[in-house]
């Protein structure tokens, strides 16, 4: 029995140490997630079976088509994360020279190196409040200045968000198009307080 309460009092005690989330409360410290955590579950909807389900601590971010046009007031990046498998889930970033020109974004779910559709569109509120457009869920939302543009620097989910996603190719379209199959491949559940940092 003392060993039991030893056991429990060291297992309470080094998670306070080290700031691992026990709770639904994500608390975290900057160096184990420099870029946010997030609390997901991937599901197949063909198989309605969970593909994975983790709190992540997110420790990277990838960048790809950069592109600031010398002659336009904004420009245009894709960011996103890695979570399980080869999927990723990713923003759309229109930088803005006039940060009251942002009004919304783009969020979305795909796989690297395959033909998926995916976009799940914020539409902003106020400042840095941001509500999905289809479904529920909202987005905290911080922004930062980087060459003379405004972009997004940190989000944070209020709700659970779903992002939706589907192959995308002729034979899957009739495929579902004959057999009035879902017209979504794979949910991604991104569950309240979850948080990127861009």
């Amino acid at each position: 029995m003392i060993t039991k309460i030893i056991i429990i009092a060291l297992t309470f005690s080094l998670l306070l140490v080290a700031h691992i989330p026990i709770t639904h409360g994500l608390t975290v410290t900057k160096q184990s997630a420099p870029h946010g955590v997030i609390k997901y579950r991937l599901v197949d909807v063909k198989t309605n079976k969970t593909l994975c389900e983790e709190t992540m601590f997110i420790t990277n971010i990838n960048t790809a088509n950069r592109h600031i046009p010398s002659t336009s007031d904004k420009y245009f990046e894709d960011r996103y994360i890695k979570i399980c498998d080869d999927f990723i889930i990713g923003l759309n970033d229109y930088g803005y020279k006039n940060k009251d020109d942002i009004s919304g974004f783009g969020i979305w779910l795909n796989r690297i190196n395959k033909t998926v559709f995916s976009w799940e569109w914020y539409d902003q509120l106020n400042t840095n409040n941001f509500r999905k457009r289809q479904g529920k869920g909202s987005l905290k939302v911080e922004f930062r200045q980087r060459d003379g543009y405004w972009e997004i620097a940190k989000m944070t989910f209020v709700g659970d968000h779903v992002l939706r996603a589907e192959k995308f190719d002729i034979i899957a379209e009739i495929i579902r198009f004959l057999t009035n199959g879902p017209k979504k491949d794979w949910y991604c559940i991104v569950l309240d307080g979850s948080y990127i940092i861009w």
